[in-house]
């Protein structure tokens, strides 16, 4: 919806294959924005991953201080450097989000990253993060990259061996897979109908677009204990059925042929 709402769709959908990034944002981000902070959104928030850890404690402190309606969510907000997914505004930070889903960062450094300045960079993350600090003013920033694993983790690389960052306005990252995982872990028994009805249409999103990852073995499986003696497996007899063989002399290729149950 708020993908059409912002012209991100044409009324016809006929750039609708080309949108899809836009849509799954203005869908799992406009859905879950009509929840208190503290409900899904603020659980989703805390997956995500700083490799300082002192900015990862600044996140932390921060994200646990909004609750409510207290964060004002702008979609695709205009700025000369681009338009970034969404922008998180609140009294005690600003927060960049830019949203991928099978492509990766549209625009890339060419040259040699070393004669580039940060200030002159075309890398996608570098440009929000110039557009954060000129609009955050004095306040915290913060910019996450939200992708699939398979293109957070390329991504998540190379800025962590680039010099074009800015210092001033931390890098995090989190993958689909881990924003299902956070809200599947949410307790939905003492929560409102509305709700709860809210977060399973979220996860059921989520898990057709394909994000469910192994979480590997189970914990009670982990803690069983093994020893050296034989196990034995038990299972229900199996219902035997025969089957006629059609009665040709020969097979032929592309032919159909019907097997008869005894």
């Amino acid at each position: 919806m708020l993908a059409e709402i912002h012209r991100k769709i044409s009324r016809s959908g006929s750039n609708l294959s080309d949108r899809l990034e836009d849509k799954l944002t203005g869908d799992f981000f406009g859905a879950i924005r009509y929840m208190p902070f503290e409900v899904a959104f603020q659980h989703v928030m805390r997956q995500v991953r700083f490799h300082n850890d002192d900015h990862q404690l600044e996140w932390n402190a921060v994200i646990d201080k909004v609750a409510g309606y207290e964060a004002v969510l702008d979609f695709w907000p205009s700025h000369s450097e681009g338009e970034i997914d969404l922008l998180l505004r609140h009294s005690d930070a600003y927060v960049g989000i830019e949203v991928k889903y099978f492509s990766s960062l549209s625009s890339v450094d060419e040259e040699d990253e070393e004669s580039i300045r940060p200030e002159e960079s075309k890398n996608q993350l570098v440009r929000y993060a110039r557009m954060l600090k000129e609009i955050g003013k004095d306040r915290p920033k913060f910019l996450v990259f939200l992708a699939p694993y398979n293109i957070l983790f390329p991504v998540e690389h190379a800025m962590q061996t680039s010099s074009v960052l800015l210092e001033d306005v931390p890098f995090g990252y989190l993958g689909w897979q881990d924003v299902l995982s956070a809200l599947e872990q949410i307790d939905l028994q003492p929560m409102p109908y509305w709700q709860a009805m809210i977060i399973n249409d979220l996860k059921a999103l989520l898990v057709r677009k394909g994000f469910v990852h192994y979480k590997g073995l189970p914990e009670s499986l982990l803690h069983t204990e093994l020893t050296d003696e034989a196990y034995q497996y038990c299972k229900q007899d199996i219902e035997r059925r025969g089957y006629l063989w059609p009665a040709h002399d020969t097979i032929e290729q592309e032919d159909s042929y019907v097997y008869h149950q005894q």
